[in-house]
């Protein structure tokens, strides 16, 4: 019976809502594994519903429904809490404590594999709790906080502390331990032992060891595939994960054609319109969309959000996330002014459903201030993420992944808004953390160390920028590979620290090896290409080589034309740039005529609309110079 206590959301995601009543206003949004305090139970017999009360977040979420008996949340009972550190009685039972406990009484003692019992198996085999386990990092095995975990004085890493209490280096080993006592007892192919081959996957992956993760997703796809047939869920599933870490290491073509297939295989068995169709179908769309093909990705986009929207309702958390993926791609792709009612929508979408003070909806607060950003909002986006970062960081710690990411977008933030002395300390900050909460390889962590060099190169401190730089560089390239998105934005990052240090023939060649790679993943129009290509114009104009300079200053413009249009601030960047090249090659007449297209009364903002987010920024346009890959999230 349900009663007023500790609940354990246990359905794929649950809504809280600020009243009673099943139709108001969404103000946040659960997960399976998420603990809330039930204060309060109310039988609602008109929409079959008990409806409870929350303490945090506050608000209303569904129980059971009585008509089907489908639950949203289970009730728990007594048990022991890891907080700030230290354990306490609040009768609550976790479900990442339960996913753990299960774990190791698999594998204590037991060197010799006989048997797991199918009740831990299933636990242990829960990725979602996976999740939750592998956030319960604040803390070392000992309780200490890691919170003021220190360096020593000449910069080099203290001690190494005690690994954290279900951090992902211990979920690995007991996973590993768990798969060696299966494959011990069981057929390769089993079930069972496939099924611990991904779970270790996807520890891998939240890692950031795409390698290895690749590994066993291949190992667990073809044994899928072999007992279960290329339309059975579970394969369906693998694929979908091993299609993520292709186009992750930048096989951007391979994995197009495997979330193609994907979408096939999910709308026939499952039909058009399931939601797992429907999430193929967006990570499909991510997919084009990183290889320039905007136009497809914008329509599958469309389809899904549409979709959801029909289905779920457009307050459906799943349907704001759609009608996000569609804002963030339309500002991707420069078509903002033909879309600009879809950009508020989502914002007002957001300012309805997120809670800038609610430290559970933090990650999605992140992705609407990178919307608010994208859209121009630079300034507002600041002031709603340092809100949520005040509010968020006393629950969660400061060393929360969450919290980190936080503290790289303000810095983000800072940055493109000039405030330099700001940005340092958030970057370093962030990348202090990083280092000891996920490791100093993780692809988070290098993010926020090529932001750290980008910032350096910023204010002419191009020597401390530069060891920084090489070093992200290279640890994308052995992580990731030379292929990947990352890996070339960084070496196009290196390139110019270079050009800043007027080593021009190490540039050029950087950014002819980054531009060589754009082309054969990304294609020709694409708009990370089209930059690096006015990039190595602008080494070459330096190096004097006017004449191939003024070549490929006529290809960036022709391509940003036909991607962006005549009035996009980076076609007008690189008419500007055409321009001076053409002046130090003496053909005055046709710069002239370049520049007539930019002189308007107000500059650029007479070009754009007073709400483009090239004037919105309250910042001056770039200048341009520059292929900066500044890295969010």
């Amino acid at each position: 019976e349900d009663a007023p206590g500790t609940y354990v959301v246990s359905s794929r995601s649950a809504g809280v809502t600020a009243e009673a009543a099943r139709g108001s206003q969404l103000v946040a949004e659960l997960v399976e594994g998420d603990e809330v305090q039930v204060l309060e139970v109310q039988q609602q017999e008109d929409a079959s519903r008990f409806r409870a009360r929350l303490e945090d977040p506050a608000g209303w979420m569904s129980l059971v429904n009585t008509a089907n008996g489908f639950r949203w949340a289970q009730r728990q009972g007594e048990d022991l809490k890891v907080r700030n550190g230290k354990l306490q009685q609040t009768g609550r039972t976790s479900k990442a404590l339960l996913w753990r406990r299960a774990l190791e009484a698999a594998t204590a003692g037991k060197e010799q594999p006989v048997g797991i019992p199918y009740t831990i198996g299933a636990v242990i085999e829960d990725t979602p709790s996976i999740r939750s386990v592998c956030s319960l990092n604040n803390t070392t095995a000992s309780g200490r906080d890691l919170t003021n975990s220190s360096r020593s004085v000449d910069g080099n890493s203290a001690p190494q502390e005690p690994e954290p209490i279900g951090g992902p280096s211990e979920v690995e080993r007991l996973l590993r331990k768990v798969l060696k006592a299966k494959e011990a007892v069981l057929p390769p192919n089993h079930s069972s032992t496939l099924q611990t081959t991904h779970t270790l996957a996807e520890v891998l992956h939240h890692m950031g060891r795409e390698k290895e993760a690749e590994e066993l997703y291949t190992r667990t796809l073809l044994g899928r595939m072999d007992s279960l047939g290329q339309k059975h869920a579970d394969t369906m599933w693998t694929l979908m994960r091993f299609s993520v870490v292709q186009r992750q290491h930048g096989n951007n073509w391979d994995a197009m054609r495997l979330f193609k297939r994907l979408v096939d295989d999910r709308g026939e068995v499952l039909g058009p319109r399931h939601p797992d169709t429907l999430t193929a179908c967006a990570e499909q769309a991510l997919t084009l969309q990183a290889v320039g093909r905007h136009l497809e990705a914008e329509r599958l986009y469309r389809r899904v959000y549409e979709c959801r929207e029909a289905s779920l309702g457009p307050r459906h958390p799943d349907t704001t996330q759609a009608l996000n993926d569609l804002a963030n791609h339309l500002q991707l792709s420069g078509r903002v002014e033909d879309n600009r009612s879809i950009i508020q929508s989502a914002l007002e979408r957001n300012q309805q459903v997120l809670n800038p003070v609610n430290p559970r909806t933090l990650r999605a607060l992140n992705n609407h201030a990178m919307l608010l950003k994208a859209a121009g909002f630079r300034l507002e986006a600041l002031e709603f993420l340092m809100r949520a970062r005040e509010s968020s960081e006393a629950k969660l710690g400061k060393t929360h992944v969450d919290i980190l990411t936080t503290i790289n977008n303000i810095g983000v933030l800072h940055h493109c808004l000039g405030n330099h002395a700001d940005a340092e300390p958030c970057y370093r900050d962030s990348l202090a953390g990083r280092e000891t909460v996920l490791g100093p390889k993780h692809i988070d962590t290098l993010g926020t160390l090529s932001n750290l060099a980008l910032l350096l190169k910023t204010v002419g401190r191009f020597q401390e920028a530069l060891p920084l730089a090489q070093k992200a560089y290279s640890s994308y390239e052995e992580v990731l590979g030379r292929t990947h998105t990352d890996a070339i934005g960084a070496l196009g990052n290196l390139a110019q620290l270079h050009t800043a240090l007027e080593r021009y023939e190490t540039a050029e060649e950087l950014t002819r090896q980054a531009l060589g790679t754009l082309m054969s993943t990304m294609g020709p129009t694409h708009p990370s290409t089209l930059a690096m290509v006015s990039s190595l114009a602008l080494i070459l104009d330096e190096r004097g080589q006017h004449k191939e300079a003024v070549l490929h200053h006529r290809r960036a413009l022709s391509g940003r034309e036909t991607v962006f249009g005549r009035l996009h601030e980076e076609t007008l960047k690189s008419v500007k740039q055409l321009a001076a090249s053409l002046q130090q090659h003496n053909q005055f007449e046709e710069a002239e005529g370049l520049l007539r297209r930019i002189q308007y009364p107000n500059g650029i903002a007479e070009a754009l609309s007073q709400t483009h987010p090239g004037t919105v920024s309250r910042q001056p346009l770039p200048d341009a110079k520059e292929n900066d890959h500044i890295c969010s999230g």
